[in-house]
């Protein structure tokens, strides 16, 4: 009995644990600050320590600069979403959202894409998408690839050019991309790709496109993208897990941070209550009905 009782808690366990969804809430006000724009991307192979590796290179290079595209796939969405998260919990911050997927983000950023016209979409069109009455862009341009660890590696590097202590770009940058990226209430991404035969209003006649919407947007005048302190130690009340660094509203797998492994010692420690309550003589009388 005392076996089973474990048994039934352990898969709950597992089946909290397994749970992951996108979730919405809303936010008033973004104020991009630029657009981002890649020329020709150099290869290097100096650095490769073997043919195969060279080989992989020039497979991934080829996996992103396929003409013909028109969105990302599953795979490649993951890989954005990875992407998003590993940079925002390098941040030092105590408030800063685990970012998921959402359909309804990529849905408008494809759309936009599709203009092939490098520049933001107007404020109109990301109102009230999905769930959120408005969200926040970032856009890409290159002649050569729409690799999403290159591009968001772009929009992120953009952390040169920005003072957190004053909350400003240095002159006559732009820093805007970067804070759009680790805004810490940004919890949902989308993103959208496709080549242009014609693309205006860039320095080159065509290229890769990409476009890539935050829910809810961030980048408010006057406040900082997050607050610095220990990691997960100000998550909101809708977000008390903490999943690799970052707060999150459901718990993920495989993750050992500090709420989710208060979450299993609670499980394990019910267990264990429940295996001595079921052992003791208390629980007699359900165990074994009076004559």
């Amino acid at each position: 009995m005392r076996k089973k009782a474990c048994v039934w808690v352990l898969a709950l366990w597992v089946v909290l644990m397994g749970v992951q969804t996108a979730v919405s809430f809303t936010s008033a006000d973004d104020q991009q600050h630029g657009l981002a724009m890649a020329g020709p991307e150099a290869r290097h192979e100096a650095s490769l320590s073997s043919p195969s590796e060279r080989a992989g290179r020039h497979r991934r290079a080829a996996d992103y600069s396929n003409r013909d595209v028109s969105g990302y796939s599953e795979e490649q969405k993951k890989l954005i979403v990875d992407k998003h998260n590993a940079l925002r919990a390098a941040q030092g911050s105590s408030d800063m959202m685990y970012m998921y997927w959402d359909n309804d983000l990529e849905k408008l950023a494809q759309s936009w894409v599709e203009n092939c016209n490098f520049k933001h979409s107007s404020r109109s069109m990301r109102s009230d998408v999905g769930q959120f009455s408005y969200v926040g862009e970032n856009l890409y341009a290159s002649t050569g690839t729409y690799d999403p660890d290159v591009l968001i590696q772009a929009w992120y590097d953009e952390i040169h050019d920005y003072e957190y202590t004053s909350n400003h770009c240095s002159p006559n940058k732009e820093c805007g991309h970067y804070t759009q990226l680790v805004w810490a209430r940004s919890y949902a991404v989308g993103c959208g790709v496709r080549y242009c035969p014609v693309l205006r209003n860039t320095f080159f006649p065509r290229g890769f496109i990409v476009s890539c919407n935050y829910g809810p947007g961030g980048n408010y005048r006057g406040e900082s993208p997050f607050e610095i302190g220990n990691r997960c130690s100000a998550c909101d009340k809708d977000a008390p897990y903490c999943v690799k660094g970052l707060c999150a509203r459901v718990p993920v797998v495989g993750t050992s941070d500090a709420a989710s492994r208060d979450l299993s010692w609670r499980l394990l420690i019910g267990c264990a209550f429940m295996s001595a309550m079921l052992s003791s003589r208390m629980l007699t009388w359900v165990l074994t009905p009076a004559n």
